[in-house]
Formats: structure tokens, C-alpha cells, sequence
């Protein structure tokens, strides 16, 4: 039996320890795994076991909130536009001819997944300037 732990290099999402979550998903599209985000913005998943020689495939990608804000691109929650990359990886298992296995996996692009999210601060509401009252000619401002 082989074991294969899947990593997402870097959520670029540092200093918001727990607050985004990653999928491990099979190739039926079946949730295998849920993960949050580590404090350094890493992700890691626990292994995956292999009972067999052969070749598996999955997908690593964000979990992904309701769009609150569907009339702008992208998903988009309290302010943060978050990353709707899709990585593929494919594990090989191969027989040792000793009664043991072992496994690699590749990354498609050859890249380990890397996540962005982007984080807008909402624009104040403008304060409205207060109109004179018709009729009521405009006093000029005093000083105090």
C-alpha cells in the first residue's frame, strides 16, 4: 500500500490562518478531502492510500463561497475575490516486484498549486453635500 500526501504550495493568504478552504477531490469529482489554510498560508492534505499498482488522478482547488457580487467578475465574498484555478495532479503507483508500492505525483504544468485571493477595500460612501433650501439664500461661512 502506498500513501501520498497532496500539497498546495501557498495560498498567498498569510496571517488569515483557517479562513480559506482547499478541496482534494477524486476524478469522479467526489470531495475527498476539505482543508484550511495553515497560518503561513500553506495547505496540506493527510495521505491518500493506494491499494493498488496504477495511475489516479485528482484535482486541487478552492472551496469556493456564494458569489456576493455577481454583476462583477470573479467569485467574489466580504471584499475578497478568490482564485478559481483548478490543478490537476496524477498520481502513479508502482509495484516494487517486493511485496511493497510506491507512489509519485505530478503536477499538471509541472507546478505545484499556488492560490491568489485578492483583497479590495471597500470605497467609502460618499458624503452627501446638504442642499440649500429653496428660497433661503446661501450664508456664507464664518469663521469661528
Amino acid at each position: 500500500m502506498a500513501d501520498k500526501h497532496a500539497h498546495a504550495k501557498r495560498c498567498h493568504c498569510s496571517g488569515f490562518e483557517g479562513q480559506f478552504s482547499f478541496e482534494l477531490k477524486d476524478a469522479d469529482g467526489k470531495v475527498l478531502q476539505t482543508v484550511k489554510n495553515a497560518a503561513d498560508g500553506s495547505v496540506a492534505f493527510e495521505p491518500v492510500s493506494f491499494d493498488a499498482a496504477g495511475t489516479y488522478t485528482f484535482t486541487v482547488s478552492e472551496a469556493l463561497p456564494k458569489d456576493a457580487d455577481e454583476e462583477t467578475e470573479g467569485i467574489q465574498s466580504d471584499n475578497v475575490t478568490y482564485d478559481e484555478t483548478v490543478y490537476t495532479a496524477v498520481v502513479t503507483v508502482v509495484d516494487n516486484g517486493d511485496g511493497s508500492t510506491s507512489a509519485s505525483v505530478a503536477y499538471e504544468n509541472g507546478t505545484m498549486p499556488a492560490f491568489t485571493n485578492v483583497y479590495t477595500e471597500k470605497e467609502p460612501a460618499p458624503v452627501p453635500t446638504p442642499e440649500p433650501e429653496p428660497g433661503k439664500p446661501e450664508e456664507p461661512e464664518t469663521p469661528p
